[in-house]
């Protein structure tokens, strides 16, 4: 059984995982004295928008400026890979 079909059994909303995630990403920053940085893009190719862009490094960039409470920073992608 995956995690997050776990979270779907305890009946969990889009908000309540929502809400989790930051929860578990704020014990991550406790424990390791570093800030977590999400970057999540689609991971289906239908959904228009939402991949991986070169914009995105201005969000990115300006993401990264705004951590000011850390020395170290940690990044998570979560991509569906490929090139295009």
């Amino acid at each position: 059984m995956g995690y997050l079909q776990e979270y779907f059994d305890k009946g969990f909303t889009p908000k309540d995982l929502s809400e989790e995630l930051q929860r578990l990403v704020e014990q991550y920053n406790a424990v390791t004295g570093r800030y977590l940085y999400l970057y999540v893009a689609a991971m289906f190719k239908h959904l228009p928008g939402i991949s991986m862009e070169e914009d995105d490094f201005y969000i990115f960039r300006d993401m990264l400026q705004s951590v000011q409470d850390f020395d170290e920073i940690d990044v998570y992608i979560e991509t569906p890979g490929g090139n295009g």
